[in-house]
């Protein structure tokens, strides 16, 4: 038995030590992914990312598209994965101050544990093939490890990490530019019952390998059917597709980007950058130069996109290049905000849903599961149309977090994440506290 005992009521964060800043950008945040995952939620995934591969797209649809894969793809991933950084130096710096220190590491790994079955259960028993709670507990495994690290190390290590995918990337693009013409040739043969030769055979193999091959029109038809046909039907597909993700997505992508990110969010949180402390000229200069830069790859990057026959942009080596200065142009503006307190109203709601951001966003995955896999409505909206069920949801989450929050300290998954972490009791109403 240790000789530092948790004491057997753990007590409550005081709501006057949290940031607020931290819980309006989480917040956006919370709000800005629904708006990206929308796409995947409501169609196959190659549809989300090719568009004319399904139904009608014309018109508004098309303004959806753009506004989407250009303003908010990537960059609302980048600042949750961050804001995640800064949460591991938060949770950390608070228990080495009392005495659960000597606990810190088991108390710490208990948590990421906790946050990986949280993924697991959001992405095969909630049917969301595009869960990241999974790599951040993965990824968060060795955060523990470089949470002394200083600033200016964190910041080089996570660049390396992304010119390191970066690269990849270029490579893997360079290999479909080189074999994809080869393959052609190739399938021309096998259908006249040719011969390959070894380069027409290796050409071959090699695509078959590559992730992100567009799906048939039949496929897509299958798992539209499969998918509107009720939860049982989609379950088994859907798990193929999650253990698909974790696997390669992961290895060869995920983890890797999670881990780099939140390595840049613990320095930018050592920096004061979350915090609304600094400068209205940095945060102004962030804001600017960070969507002028992060807008520019962006286009660039969907317009190389068109012109490649809607080749996904996840895998073009200016991809973090893009999504990390647009996420540096989101967290400029909204520290210039917060700072200067402009719209405080707006401001307590999204720290509200920035509090409750892990009830949010598998409330999200429920959501999406009752309107697309319940009602049947997968694959059979226009695009512009899942735009309804995202403002109909953020309407929900804006009104819902603050009075859910007059009431108790923590969300209802915040607060089980934090008794399955200690082990014993932690206070959940507002009155039970002492302090309250």
């Amino acid at each position: 038995m240790s000789s530092h005992p948790l004491p057997s009521l753990i007590p409550a964060t005081d709501p006057k030590n949290r940031i607020a800043s931290i819980d309006v950008l989480r917040g956006v945040a919370v709000l800005g992914i629904l708006a990206i995952n929308i796409w995947f939620f409501g169609f196959p995934f190659d549809v989300a990312i090719n568009p004319y591969l399904w139904g009608d797209f014309y018109g508004i649809d098309n303004v959806a598209w753009w506004i989407s894969w250009v303003g908010i793809e990537g960059s609302q991933r980048a600042i949750f994965t961050m804001l995640f950084g800064a949460s591991v130096l938060l949770f950390t710096d608070r228990l080495s101050s009392d005495e659960r220190a000597a606990r810190l590491g088991c108390i710490y790994y208990r948590r990421t544990a906790l946050l990986i079955a949280f993924g697991l259960i959001n992405g095969y028993l909630l049917l969301w093939l595009g869960d990241i709670l999974f790599f951040y507990g993965v990824a968060g495994l060795a955060l523990f490890l470089v949470r002394s690290w200083k600033p200016r190390t964190l910041i080089s290590v996570g660049l390396v990490v992304l010119v390191l995918l970066g690269l990849l990337n270029l490579a893997g693009n360079l290999s479909i530019n080189r074999f994809q013409p080869i393959v052609e040739v190739a399938q021309q043969k096998l259908d006249e019952g040719q011969q390959l030769t070894a380069e027409e055979q290796i050409a071959v193999d090699v695509m078959a390998a590559m992730p992100l091959q567009p799906a048939t029109y039949d496929e897509l038809k299958e798992e539209v059917d499969t998918r509107s046909a009720g939860y049982l039907s989609a379950f088994i597909p859907n798990a193929n597709s999650t253990t698909e993700n974790y696997i390669v997505f992961g290895l060869f992508s995920l983890i890797w980007e999670s881990f780099a990110y939140m390595m840049i969010g613990m320095a930018l949180f050592r920096l004061r950058v979350f915090d609304a402390s600094r400068s209205t000229k940095l945060y102004s200069s962030m804001c600017f130069l960070g969507f002028a830069l992060g807008i520019s790859i962006n286009v660039w990057e969907q317009m190389w996109s068109i012109e490649n026959e809607y080749r996904s942009t996840f895998a073009i080596w200016t991809y973090d290049i893009g999504r990390m200065a647009t996420a540096f142009g989101y967290i400029g503006m909204i520290m210039v905000i917060c700072k200067l307190g402009w719209l405080q109203r707006l401001q307590d709601r999204l720290a509200a849903v920035g509090k409750m951001a892990l009830s949010n966003y598998i409330a999200q995955s429920i959501f999406c599961n009752v309107i697309f896999i319940g009602f049947g409505q997968f694959g059979q909206l226009r695009f512009h149309e899942l735009y309804f069920s995202v403002i109909a949801f953020w309407v929900f989450m804006l009104i819902a977090s603050p009075i859910w929050l007059k009431h108790y300290r923590y969300g209802p998954l915040e607060w089980f994440w934090r008794r399955a972490t200690y082990g014993q009791q932690v206070p959940m109403r507002l009155e039970s506290s002492p302090n309250s």
